[in-house]
């Protein structure tokens, strides 16, 4: 016979009461676990309007972006589409209608201080300008662009977030090669 113990629980009881309350105690702290690691990010939303190129007869401006890099004070973080987005950013010179290139996506905790456009430099024909009153396209050539500077930190367990929006200066990234009859492609971002 099961004697009581505390007055109102019977031995058995007790011991059911004790695993289960150890099991609990195990997912307690698997749960906070999780709630700590997840604190060690943040969260970034970017999104990306451009400014129009210098020569107002300028069509399109064609490339494909794979993504961001973040410069800071753990080195270099990257975000990257599933798969490269062709963009023509003259879409995107209304500022009524960004480009909303990452909406909360993870970064580890540290200071930013840079952000620059991933493109794939190796296009071909993917990458052009087009211009009105002109047959054809001009080929584009990408090149890598600096970092654009900004200024956020998530810091160890505390969940933040941060939004981006980045201006593509199309007048300061453009530029016509009279001799080879193309453009190059030097990304100059600011945030804004």
């Amino acid at each position: 016979m099961d004697s009581t113990v505390f007055g109102f629980m019977s031995s058995t009881q007790l011991v059911g009461f004790m695993q289960r309350s150890a099991w609990s105690l195990r997912r307690l702290g698997a749960l906070a676990l999780l709630a700590l690691l997840a604190g060690c990010e943040g969260d970034v939303t970017v999104d990306m309007t451009t400014e129009q190129p210098a020569d107002p007869n300028i069509d399109q401006v064609v490339a494909n972006v794979r993504g961001l890099e973040f410069t800071g004070s753990s080195g270099t973080e990257t975000l990257e589409f599933t798969d490269q987005q062709q963009l023509d950013f003259m879409d995107y010179s209304d500022d009524n209608n960004p480009f909303r290139m990452f909406t909360s996506e993870e970064l580890p905790e540290g200071s930013y201080t840079g952000v620059r456009l991933l493109l794939d430099t190796d296009q071909g024909d993917d990458a052009f300008v087009t211009v009105s009153g002109e047959t054809g396209q001009f080929q584009l050539n990408v090149v890598a662009g600096d970092y654009a500077p900004i200024d956020f930190e998530f810091e160890d367990n505390d969940r933040q977030s941060e939004s981006l929006t980045l201006m593509l200066d199309l007048r300061q990234s453009l530029s016509f090669d009279d001799d080879n009859d193309e453009y190059t492609f030097t990304p100059v971002l600011r945030a804004v």
